[in-house]
């Protein structure tokens, strides 16, 4: 039951990798933009760029421990039925 459940929705692992092709999709969009900059142009862009890659780390450490939260709540939740 649970091969056909796979084949029928695919794995999780399948569903990440599709999830990342989307985001790798949106990130190539950007190459031709950037092939066009000079290096000075570049260089100006920098903070910009530091300032998303730091958006996106702080973003990701939320995630994190949202994730680790809402499987202690769940773990919680468990043990407290068991009583």
């Amino acid at each position: 039951m649970a091969n056909f459940l796979k084949m029928l929705f695919g794995s999780s692992n399948e569903a990440e990798i599709k999830r990342l092709r989307k985001i790798v999709a949106k990130v190539d969009a950007f190459e031709p933009e950037m092939k066009k900059l000079t290096d000075e142009e570049l260089q100006a862009k920098t903070p910009y760029f530091l300032t998303i890659f730091d958006y996106f780390v702080t973003y990701l450490k939320t995630y994190a421990i949202l994730k680790v939260f809402i499987r202690f709540f769940k773990v919680i939740t468990v043990l407290s039925q068991l009583n």
